[in-house]
């Protein structure tokens, strides 16, 4: 998961943290229109290194 889709959903106010797959699932297919996925696992990495605060 790239910045640009880590920020995206980030931006896209997740609501469900207990469902963080189910968010990411539906993310990436309506919102980026494709059938890829990613794991929880991955966001998380992602956001945890993809970013400086700068960027709010």
């Amino acid at each position: 998961m790239g910045f640009k889709e880590t920020m995206l959903f980030i931006m896209n106010m997740v609501r469900k943290s207990l469902q963080l797959q189910v968010e990411l699932n539906s993310f990436y297919e309506n919102v980026l229109k494709t059938d890829t996925t990613v794991s929880k696992q991955a966001y998380c990495e992602s956001s945890a290194k993809e970013f400086d605060p700068k960027a709010f």
